[in-house]
C-alpha cells in the first residue's frame, strides 16, 4: 500500500503465522495461504530488490518463495471515498505497468474474490503462471505432505492374532495432521557458594499445531528437561514435504477416506507454548558440601525469556488408522505413517474382564474379544480359539477347555 492516508484501507490485524497486516483482507489471504501450507513472506525487503520496487512503487503484499510470484491486494479498488479510490486506482496501474515492464508475475487479489478466496486463487495462478495450483497439504487431486512409508502394508500387520485370517482389514484412513516442530536452545547462569553454575539445553519439541499440544521431544546437548519424549515424530527431522498424487499416496492400500486437518493455533502461540513446556520441565539442583560438613543446595531454572527459538516450521504428516472387523466387534490400530510408529493399537491391549495391558495373542472365534497368553484357550476338542469369557473349563489340577459345542458330559 503506497496510499498516505493509511487510515482508510483497513483494520490492522494478525494472522495465524502471528504476522501484523494492515487490513483483514490481507489477514484472510495470509491465513488461506498459511492453512494451505503455502510458503508467503509478507512484504519482505529481502525479496524486493528488483528495480521496479525501489523506485516509485510499494513493495507487493506477499511473496511465493516456492512459486517464485507475487500477492497483491487491490483492497481500495471499490472505495466509497471517490477521491481515494480515484488515487488508488492510478497507483494501481502505474505498479501495474512497472510489473510487466520489468517481467514480474504477480497475481492480482480483489475484495470481491474472498468470498471464495481459494476458488479465484486458483483461477488467477492458472491464468498467470499457465499451471495448475496444488494447495497444501491436500487438494482435489494432490497431497502435499511428508510421504507415506511405502512400508504401510507391514505396518498394518496383525501376525500377532493367532487366527488373523478371519480378522478383515474393513477401512484404512488417512488423516494429515499439522505439527510444529520447534528447535530451541536456553542458557542460564547464576552464581552460587561463590562459583558460577549454568543450565543449558538445545533440542527440538514437537507441538499438535490442531490440539496446541506438546507430543515429542529430543534434547541434542546439555540438560534434559522432562518433557514426552517418544521419538512418534522427531524421526522426521530432516524430511521434506513433498506433492503427491491423491492416487498414489500407497500402492499397497487403498484409503477409503483421506483428509487433513488445519493448524488452529499461530506459529507465535506455538512458539510461546515452547518457551513455557521448557521453562516449566527445565532445572537442575547444585549441592555443595562445606569443609565442616555442612551442605547447601540450589536449583537454578530457566524462565520464558530465557528460551530461544531458533526455528519454527510447520509440517504436515499422515496419520493412518486400520480399522478391523470381526462379528460386531472393530479394533483399530494408528500409525505415524511417515516412520511407521505406532500411537494406539487396540492389538496391545487383552479384553479379559479385567483390561489386561498385555499384547493379545488370538481373537476369541466366538464373541470376537481379543486375549492374550493368560486369557486366552483352545477348545479341546476343535481348537476353536476362545477368550476367557467363552471357555468351558474341566478339571481342578489338569485343566482342559471346552467351547460349547464339545462340552464334555
Amino acid at each position: 500500500m503506497t496510499l498516505s492516508d493509511t487510515e482508510h484501507y483497513g483494520s490492522p490485524s494478525i494472522t495465524l503465522k502471528g504476522e501484523r497486516v494492515r487490513s483483514k483482507g490481507e489477514k484472510q489471504i495470509a491465513d488461506f495461504l498459511f492453512q494451505k501450507g503455502i510458503k508467503y513472506t509478507y512484504e519482505d525487503p529481502a525479496k524486493t530488490n528488483i528495480s521496479a520496487f525501489t523506485k516509485k512503487i510499494s513493495r507487493p503484499d506477499f511473496y511465493l518463495p516456492e512459486h517464485k510470484v507475487y500477492v497483491e491486494f487491490w483492497g481500495l479498488v471499490d472505495h466509497k471515498d471517490q477521491e481515494l479510490r480515484m488515487k488508488y486506482n492510478e497507483q494501481k496501474h502505474l505498479k501495474e505497468r512497472e510489473y510487466q515492464a520489468n517481467g514480474i508475475r504477480v497475481l492480482s487479489i480483489y475484495p470481491w474474490n474472498l468470498d471464495d478466496l481459494e476458488g479465484a486463487f486458483k483461477a488467477e495462478y492458472r491464468k498467470v503462471m499457465k499451471k495448475d495450483l496444488v494447495l497444501g497439504p491436500i487438494s482435489e487431486g494432490m497431497v502435499r505432505a511428508l510421504p507415506i512409508s511405502p512400508l504401510l502394508t507391514n505396518m498394518l500387520s496383525i501376525s500377532t492374532i493367532q487366527n488373523a485370517s478371519s480378522l478383515p482389514l474393513s477401512e484404512v484412513q488417512v488423516v494429515f495432521t499439522p505439527y510444529y516442530f520447534i528447535k530451541y536452545d536456553c542458557f542460564v547462569q547464576e552464581a552460587f557458594m561463590y562459583q558460577k553454575i549454568n543450565l543449558n539445553s538445545t533440542g527440538l519439541l514437537v507441538i499438535d499445531a490442531n490440539q496446541g499440544n506438546l507430543v515429542d521431544s529430543i534434547t541434542e546437548e546439555g540438560d534434559i528437561p522432562r518433557l514426552p519424549r517418544t521419538g512418534h515424530f522427531t524421526n522426521c527431522v530432516g524430511l521434506e514435504q513433498k506433492e503427491t498424487p491423491r492416487a498414489k499416496l500407497s500402492e499397497q492400500v487403498t484409503f477409503s477416506q483421506i483428509d487433513a486437518l488445519l493448524a488452529k493455533i499461530t506459529e507465535e502461540e506455538a512458539t510461546q507454548i515452547a518457551r513455557n513446556e521448557i521453562a516449566k520441565n527445565l532445572h537442575r539442583t547444585h549441592t555443595y558440601t562445606t569443609k565442616r560438613g555442612v551442605t547447601h543446595s540450589h536449583t537454578i531454572r530457566a524462565s520464558p525469556e530465557r528460551v530461544r527459538i531458533k526455528l519454527a516450521e510447520l509440517v504436515n504428516i499422515p496419520i493412518v488408522t486400520g480399522i478391523f472387523a470381526y462379528r460386531d466387534k472393530t479394533y483399530r490400530r494408528t500409525i505415524q505413517a511417515v516412520t511407521g510408529k505406532v500411537l494406539e493399537d487396540d492389538f496391545n491391549y487383552c479384553y479379559a474382564p479385567t483390561r489386561h495391558f498385555e499384547k493379545a495373542v488370538l481373537i476369541c472365534e466366538r464373541c470376537g474379544n481379543l486375549a492374550c497368553h493368560s486369557h486366552g484357550k483352545n477348545c479341546n476338542v476343535c481348537g476353536l480359539a476362545l477368550c476367557q469369557q467363552d471357555v468351558i473349563q474341566k478339571g481342578l489340577i489338569f485343566k482342559k477347555y471346552y467351547c460349547n459345542q464339545h462340552t464334555p458330559p
